[in-house]
């Protein structure tokens, strides 16, 4: 089971089959996960593809594993700059489906002419530039202590941008099987569990807060008499007040899907109102990355960026009053995936979100400087000549407001 809540790997390495003909990549994956595991509770997942033979559905197995993977290594040589695959279907797709976190290393010296797919973006190189023969030993593993640090700096963000739910920790060891399945259920969907860690029997009250506080929602066990560890934990969830779910028992295998249901029913009741704000990170991050804060400001809503995981993403186009999608330099392949993926949400019943797509035109475009329009869904489509200005936002703002305080919120 991967580090990061609802993702299928925390590492995707991408490579030419022909660099791996001496186990060279093979080898690069084992060191990854040997200098991962200690930062991240011995749970890092890396993944590449070894197949010799590819199927039918190949492309689209790698595609879904693109979509839950946080970090994508490219190994870079002049065989992958060559292969349509590589460069293609997974490094353009990655980025297209809003993958953000692209570490590219260079196996060996590139021909006169080629460089590397995204030159303005960091990339480690993984040869002696003397001669060009690969590294190993010592400075080898000096890089990739580097790569390894900034990977666990990323994959623990990944972690803290889930939302937190606290599951009490049981000592009854008749119980504790199926409760742990629901802890990892839960992981899987997507929600980070607290605490972190198993909890002493003498852990003080404080502690215990600190994680109740730190969670949007807490789920307890009922009637475990003879666990005073899990009573403590209920009592001080009552104490302070947070928003708690309390099960007789332990769900089984087959009723995990009811006990997810009734953890998603909860934190619908207990949230805050939100915007969900996509835009391609590196294309136009520059030019947005005010608008976090001003979307704050203007509504009162708490605002959520893409991150790695098809779960959190529809999670949060689920839950969200309204989403917001920009573009401006993105390439049009991001922007089909991106509007792909709000039609899917719009279908959803009963859903209200107020939506908008806010475009930035370059100076040369024949139009007026803003122009504001209602889209077949009722969506608001906003174009703007030159840079961006929240101001233009004004008329999804208005919506939102008025969305929010139909719905009893405070924004």
């Amino acid at each position: 089971m991967p580090y990061v809540p609802g993702c299928s790997a925390d590492v995707f390495i991408s490579y030419a089959h022909s660099d791996n003909q001496d186990g060279w990549v093979t080898g690069l994956k084992k060191k990854l996960i040997e200098k991962l595991n200690p930062f991240l509770a011995g749970r890092a997942e890396v993944w590449l593809d070894d197949r010799i033979e590819h199927g039918v559905h190949f492309k689209q197995e790698i595609q879904q594993k693109l979509k839950d993977t946080p970090i994508f290594v490219a190994v870079i040589s002049p065989a992958y700059l060559d292969s349509e695959f590589s460069m293609i279907d997974e490094l353009d797709w990655f980025q297209n489906q809003g993958g953000r976190e692209i570490i590219q290393l260079l196996k060996v010296p590139l021909e006169a002419g080629q460089e590397v797919p995204l030159p303005e973006a960091h990339y480690m190189v993984l040869y002696d530039e003397k001669d060009g023969h690969l590294l190993d030993g010592e400075p080898l593993d000096r890089i990739l202590d580097g790569v390894v640090a900034a990977m666990t700096k990323r994959l623990r963000e990944v972690w803290e941008h889930r939302p937190r739910i606290y599951v009490a920790q049981l000592r009854n060891e008749n119980l504790k099987p199926r409760w742990d399945g629901l802890k990892d259920r839960l992981h899987a969907e997507g929600y980070a569990v607290l605490p972190r860690g198993v909890l002493p029997v003498r852990v003080p009250d404080g502690r215990i807060r600190e994680w109740l506080e730190a969670a949007r929602l807490s789920v307890h066990l009922d009637n475990v008499p003879d666990d005073p560890l899990a009573q403590r934990q209920l009592a001080i969830a009552r104490q302070i007040g947070r928003p708690a779910l309390i099960l007789p028992e332990p769900p089984s295998q087959d009723q995990l899907p009811a006990a997810i249901a009734e953890v998603q029913k909860k934190l619908e009741a207990e949230r805050k109102p939100a915007v969900y704000f996509i835009y391609d990170y590196y294309s136009d991050h520059q030019r947005v990355v005010a608008f976090p804060d001003l979307i704050r400001l203007k509504t009162g809503c708490d605002v959520f960026l893409p991150e790695a995981g098809e779960k959190y993403h529809k999670f949060r186009l689920q839950v969200s009053d309204g989403v917001l999608l920009f573009r401006g330099d993105a390439p049009e392949d991001w922007l089909r995936s991106q509007e792909q993926v709000l039609l899917q949400a719009a279908a959803r019943p009963g859903r209200l979100t107020v939506e908008a797509k806010y475009f930035a035109h370059g100076p040369n475009s024949q139009s007026d400087p803003v122009r504001v329009t209602r889209g077949p869904r009722q969506e608001w489509i906003i174009e703007r000549i030159g840079e961006p200005h929240a101001e233009d936002l004004q008329p999804f703002f208005d919506a939102l407001r008025s969305r929010v305080m139909a719905a009893g919120g405070g924004a």
